[in-house]
């Protein structure tokens, strides 16, 4: 992480290669996550991968800050935003350092013991565990001088004093990645905000209670699938940027392609079930919409696909040791504490084949 610094350093006193830059921050991020959801991290340390990333991700929006001032001649502006961020690193970049600790009983194989009280400088140098059922532990040490990531604001009616530091970080986390992931971004601030994103989408439309879907079989199988008549929901029609998004999805188009004969032909089913998958980062698919249906495909006289995309959005608890389960988890505890509403979704596909 010294070479990332160093290079930040570098690109703003030159002005140049922040693009390049920008890059390989987004790398780092990644990483950062990656990292999370190795076990040799307990869950304080993991606390502290991703204040880390919450840290990263605020200078890489300070260097775009700082270019486009730069780019517009605002030169005042743009030396006050780099003294800013150069204040931050010589703060110290979040300064870390990570020591593996072994067991150290008879137990104990030769590579655990030999890593025991190894110091490793930069997360991306510590090792996986090295063989199954390693009790290893790796311990965070925080540097001294560093810039604390303080969480103490309160945002759209959330009083985060009511949320535990992990639930604050994910809760920051999430508010952020709303922004970029089009689906699950949708959904999370719907949940958070009152449907604050659809009230400003025209594409997309808030159905105050259940009650009102009147498509007996959408009816029937919302009835099937548990969904409660008071709940309210979101119809995103099709031309939303989700569901043009979950048309262009592996998923949708390999149901279309593997179907493609009984669709032409109207012997399809009226609901089939589909799972979106953990595939390219960051997921938003996945994390936006699990154990959904797929209500009533069919291709129109047209040549149209057409077919409703259903899902509740409710969280189950989950165990596990990643940062998806951390996510999930998150989201119970939110609903829980009433943070969260559940809420259905439906999204309208319908385009030409």
């Amino acid at each position: 992480m010294a070479n990332l610094k160093e290079q930040i350093f570098t690109a703003l006193k030159s002005e140049q290669k922040l693009t390049e830059l920008t890059k390989d921050i987004e790398r780092a991020k990644e990483n950062l996550l990656k990292n999370h959801s190795n076990p040799v991290f307990n869950i304080s340390d993991k606390n502290k991968i991703l204040k880390a990333y919450m840290e990263l991700d605020d200078i890489n929006r300070d260097i775009g800050r700082f270019d486009r001032l730069r780019q517009y001649k605002y030169t005042t502006e743009a030396l006050q935003e780099r003294k800013s961020i150069e204040d931050i690193l010589k703060g110290g970049m979040y300064n870390y350092n990570y020591i593996w600790k072994s067991e150290n009983s008879s137990n104990t194989c030769e590579v655990c013991r030999a890593l025991n009280g190894r110091e490793f400088d930069f997360y991306d140098e510590v090792p996986q565990r090295p063989h199954p059922n390693c009790r290893c532990k790796v311990k965070i040490v925080e540097g001294q001088g560093r810039k604390k990531y303080n969480i103490s604001h309160n945002e759209n009616n959330i009083q985060l004093s009511d949320l535990s530091s992990q639930e604050q970080v994910i809760y920051k986390l999430g508010k952020f990645a709303s922004r970029v992931m089009k689906v699950s971004g949708s959904n999370l601030q719907n949940s958070l905000n009152d449907f604050e994103y659809a009230k400003k989408n025209e594409h997309a439309h808030i159905i105050d209670s259940r009650v009102k879907i009147s498509n007996p079989g959408l009816v029937k199988l919302m009835n099937e699938v548990n969904i409660p008549l008071d709940s309210r929901g979101v119809i995103y029609d099709s031309e939303s940027d989700q569901s043009k998004l979950l048309w262009r999805s592996p998923e949708i188009q390999g149901f279309v392609k593997s179907n493609l004969k009984n669709l032409k032909s109207g012997k399809m089913q009226d609901v089939y079930d589909i799972e979106f998958i953990k595939k390219n980062f960051p997921y938003d698919n996945f994390l936006a919409l699990q154990h959904c249906k797929l209500y009533n495909p069919k291709i129109t006289p047209e040549g149209n696909f057409h077919g409703l995309i259903v899902d509740y959005y409710d969280f189950k608890y989950r165990t596990g040791n990643d940062i998806i389960t951390d996510i999930n988890n998150w989201g119970y505890s939110m609903q829980e504490k009433g943070k969260l509403e559940k809420h259905f979704v439906i999204y309208i596909i319908y385009e030409k084949l």
